[in-house]
């Protein structure tokens, strides 16, 4: 039962890696609703049981380098909305 949580838990780093270029809605904790496309994903490596991981910090939007928003204040995230 936990290997199955462990691979749900990662599935979605997956699936948002696979939804560049898709639309997405996101919320935030401090209620803000926004929209657009996902055009990028920022990334920070760590260690993790040896091995080496990508963990998302930021997604970019709508091919702007400065619109990002920050994984850490989501609280939504629906792709193809």
């Amino acid at each position: 039962m936990a290997s199955a949580k462990k691979r749900l838990k990662g599935q979605w780093i997956d699936d948002l890696h696979g939804a560049v270029g898709d639309y997405i809605r996101i919320e935030t904790f401090d209620g803000i609703n926004r929209g657009g496309k996902l055009s990028g994903i920022r990334t920070r490596t760590i260690e993790f049981n040896g091995e080496k991981q990508d963990v998302p910090t930021e997604l970019e939007l709508n091919g702007d380098p400065t619109d990002t928003v920050n994984i850490s204040s989501l609280v939504k995230i629906s792709i193809g909305t």
